[in-house]
């Protein structure tokens, strides 16, 4: 009998320990463990919001992504205050060293160029957030891969993407343009002209060109394989966005008249005639790709499709924003037109040269 009491006493003691343990980790989770990180950020000379338990600053920023996503934009206008309204927000309030609550967990608005390269040439001490406990299921790969998994999983892909083993799908990419071309010429047969969402186009067109590159004459099966992964990225943007995110991956420091001059809000794609280097003085403020050992390995990809498009287009057609368009980029996985991007397309053919073409353009 008194062993049976002793036993209990035992495991009670035992449970007890641990139910004491899971509550010390949960307030050091939800409260004391945020509080000391802010101490310590203030005391570095960083400044933001004081952090309120679990939702941090998601509420607020929740609210102002709803108001600024259902607004368009005048094309001239700083796309930031739209995209990221609740970072626009903080770096006015708070300047240019600053934080954010993400949960219970900080996240550091870098806006330094040097600081930023600095971050993303040392990707060992700066790792990409962990998305959460569910991250696996959705975006397991090469995007979220650490340490020694990401570099095996890095140099076994890297070998597929540098551009002279690329130039040899160039044929299965100029397959995948005259397809979608030869429909544009359709659409615009009987007035020579039309309107339509590029936007749609260009992201079948992209995906075609992946499945007709890696699947060649099956790549109609292929497609099916990437409207699957489709269908695992948007679930995934969804685990991005809950409770348990970390934070996320510094901001770019482009877009700011220090960097670029007073005329930075202007489209002038000449700014880039002889390469991104020239055009942000060796700074790090332009990153489409990211930078450092982690810059996306589709880069080259990207912008051989994207080349080959303009080019391609450009030997048919000359395109105008459409009156219907409504100037609204969306950020996801990449920036992307929220309401679509309507053109209206017009035969080469009805212009006089090749150079109007180019300049309607």
């Amino acid at each position: 009998m008194i062993e049976i009491i002793v036993a209990r006493k035992v495991l009670l003691i035992g449970v007890s320990i641990l139910i004491l343990n899971w509550v010390w980790r949960a307030v050091n989770w939800v409260w004391l463990r945020p509080k000391r990180l802010e101490k310590y950020l203030k005391k570095q000379g960083f400044s933001g919001n004081s952090y309120r338990i679990l939702m941090g600053d998601m509420r607020e920023s929740n609210q102002m992504d709803q108001v600024a996503h259902s607004l368009p934009l005048p094309l001239t206008a700083d796309f930031l205050p739209r995209m990221m309204p609740f970072l626009h927000h903080t770096v006015l309030n708070h300047g240019k060293k600053c934080f954010t609550w993400y949960g219970p967990y900080p996240n550091v608005i870098v806006m330094d160029p040097e600081t930023l390269r600095e971050i993303m040439s040392r990707h060992e001490l700066f790792p990409k957030p962990k998305i959460g406990s569910h991250n696996h299921v959705f975006l397991s790969g090469l995007l979220n891969h650490e340490g020694p998994n990401w570099s095996k999983h890095r140099s076994i892909l890297n070998p597929a993407f540098r551009i002279d083993n690329l130039k040899s799908i160039l044929p299965a990419f100029s397959s995948s343009c005259k397809d979608m071309l030869e429909e544009w010429e359709k659409l615009a047969s009987a007035k020579g002209t039309v309107e339509l969402d590029s936007w749609t186009y260009c992201h079948d067109l992209t995906r075609n060109m992946l499945a007709r590159a890696s699947f060649g004459d099956s790549y109609k099966d292929g497609i099916k394989i990437f409207e699957v992964q489709q269908e695992q990225i948007d679930l995934g943007l969804q685990a991005i966005r809950s409770v348990y995110i970390p934070g996320s991956k510094p901001p770019k420091s482009g877009g700011r008249p220090c960097l670029w001059g007073d005329d930075v809000k202007q489209f002038k794609p000449e700014r880039f005639v002889n390469g991104v280097a020239s055009a942000t003085k060796g700074r790090l403020s332009f990153l489409p790709f990211s930078s450092g050992p982690r810059t996306c390995i589709g880069q080259n990809f990207s912008m051989l499709q994207a080349k080959l498009f303009v080019a391609k287009v450009l030997q048919r057609f000359s395109a105008e924003l459409s009156p219907s368009y409504t100037h609204a980029p969306f950020p996801a996985a990449t920036t992307f037109p929220q309401h679509g991007a309507h053109l209206i397309i017009r035969k080469a053919n009805l212009y006089c040269s090749s150079e109007s073409v180019v300049h309607a353009v």
